[in-house]
């Protein structure tokens, strides 16, 4: 595989996996007023109600820096994606 074949590998996958992640956080984000996700989870209660909305906003952090120009910052993304 060539390093031209490789980076387009690598490119569509990280615009799979901000995609997923930003989906989810609109969920998360959305949360209070849907109910979906705890729903879901069958959450009675046991995360507080800003739970789901942070981590809806940090879905999207890592959804937007997963483009970075740092090689640094996408490996840190590609940690935090990898242990998601």
């Amino acid at each position: 595989m060539t390093v031209e074949a490789g980076a387009a590998i690598e490119w569509a996958l990280r615009v799979c996996q901000s995609m997923a992640f930003a989906i989810h956080g609109i969920l998360g984000v959305t949360e209070p007023w849907t109910g979906c996700v705890t729903h879901a989870f069958r959450d009675t209660g046991a995360m507080p109600k800003w739970f789901w909305p942070v981590a809806g906003i940090i879905l999207w952090t890592v959804a937007i820096l997963n483009f970075s120009k740092n090689d640094k910052v996408i490996l840190g993304v590609q940690a935090y994606i990898a242990a998601f």
